[in-house]
């Protein structure tokens, strides 16, 4: 009897061994498990949809303005001498204000690889202006300015990207331009 009980024994150790050994088991799978989704989370939470990357930089669309044309009320005001702004009924100008930020390291940027595109469309449209030129920025250095696009007034939705990525950020809805309309609106969409 006594080599019964002792084989008993024997054989709960081993279950005890062997649950725990599968405790700990699991115990570090979870644990590794829950690094990588907060890997995963950090990585997308750095991937903000409001946000681009250029040339090792983040750029951030700060506003969005429409400007349809030049109403004779703005050049009484004094915008003659943006008078380069002006644009056909048919067509509107797009001002998007952003603001690029370098990270850790310094960075560069260029305008021209800032592009708008109405949705489902391949062929993107090249800024035809603005403040925002090319240049360096040291760690940690900002830089704001706009860039500008002359889009047509036909109801498209547009988005911005960066010439070689796949993310872009949603811009506005081009307004349409309505029958026999003889007057210039401006409105402004604020991100």
């Amino acid at each position: 009897m006594d080599g019964a009980r002792s084989r008993t024994r024997a054989r709960r150790g081993q279950v005890r061994r062997h649950r725990r050994a599968l405790a700990t088991g699991l115990l570090l799978l979870a644990t590794a498990l829950g690094g990588v989704r907060a890997f995963a989370l950090a990585e997308a939470a750095g991937q903000d949809p409001a946000t681009l990357q250029i040339d090792g930089a983040t750029l951030r669309v700060t506003g969005v303005e429409q400007v349809v044309g030049t109403a004779a009320a703005d050049l009484m005001g004094g915008m003659a001498h943006n008078i380069s702004g002006y644009v056909p009924q048919d067509e509107m100008m797009l001002s998007v204000s952003v603001e690029i930020t370098a990270g850790a390291q310094p960075s560069t940027y260029e305008a021209r690889r800032i592009v708008a595109r109405a949705v489902g469309a391949r062929t993107p449209l090249m800024a035809a202006g603005g403040s925002l030129g090319s240049g360096f920025l040291d760690a940690h250095g900002r830089v704001v300015g706009t860039v500008t696009f002359v889009v047509p007034r036909n109801g498209s939705h547009l988005v911005l990207s960066v010439r070689g990525s796949p993310r872009s950020i949603d811009l506005a809805a081009v307004d349409q331009v309505a029958p026999g309309h003889e007057g210039h609106d401006h409105g402004t969409t604020t991100r």
